[in-house]
């Protein structure tokens, strides 16, 4: 089989699939790792509003940080120190 043939299975990848997908460590601790997941979503939306809203202040982009805002907190409670530093880089940089 070759590899680099697209819409051939390649024998590597299915294994390692079906390795992940018996193993129960997996499947214990992909349960775990979702919110993880929601906040990396979220801190990459939250930077392009942000960085949309310091550009030109409307008051949807602001509406849109602060949602992200309450989306963040809501999700993880260990958002609060990213927050305040974000908050705080914002305001030495607008001196």
């Amino acid at each position: 089989m070759d590899a680099k043939a697209p819409g051939r299975p390649d024998r590597v990848r299915e294994l390692a699939m079906l390795l992940v997908a018996a193993s129960p460590y997996a499947i214990r601790y992909s349960s775990e790792n979702r919110m993880y997941i929601l906040v990396i979503d979220l801190v990459l939306v939250g930077y392009v509003a942000l960085h949309r809203a310091l550009d030109r202040p409307t008051l949807g982009r602001l509406v849109a940080v602060a949602a992200v805002v309450a989306a963040l907190l809501y999700t993880n409670y260990w958002c609060i120190y990213l927050l305040v530093v974000v908050g705080l880089i914002t305001l030495w940089r607008s001196e």
